[in-house]
């Protein structure tokens, strides 16, 4: 999730092994009670840039997410998000062998954060100025 001015990412939560059915409902009250306007999800390319075959089933999720939600969906590249993650833990201390929900609320922040600031980046570099 960010903060409301599209600056920062913070974790909300994690759901391993849920139902698609269950994950969607889960997703769609955290939609209306944090007034979502858009999901960015990420997109595993290979180290190369192309789609393989998990990048594919992501593709299929998304297109039932769009469909479910009626909100924008976004794919966004997540290259390495879990290898940063897993070294952030570690620098902090924190060990990551074991805690997969830990270490992917930290990626999809990471994810998340990636997005936001390109977006950032973009709007200046299209006006030459801060938007």
């Amino acid at each position: 999730m960010s903060d409301p001015l599209g600056i920062t990412a913070q974790p909300v939560g994690t759901w391993l092994g849920t139902h698609r059915g269950a994950l969607f409902d889960e997703i769609n009250m955290l939609i209306r009670r944090l007034d979502v306007t858009k999901i960015i999800v990420g997109y595993p390319l290979t180290m190369k840039g192309q789609e393989g075959v998990m990048a594919r089933e992501v593709k299929k999720f998304v297109h039932e997410l769009q469909h479910q939600m009626e909100l924008p969906v976004e794919l966004w590249d997540e290259r390495l998000s879990s290898v940063q993650a897993k070294r952030f833990m570690r620098l902090s201390g924190l060990k990551s062998s074991r805690d997969k929900k830990r270490v992917d609320r930290i990626a999809s922040c990471l994810i998340l954060q990636s997005y936001l600031d390109h977006q950032k980046a973009s709007s200046i570099s299209s006006n030459g100025e801060e938007t």
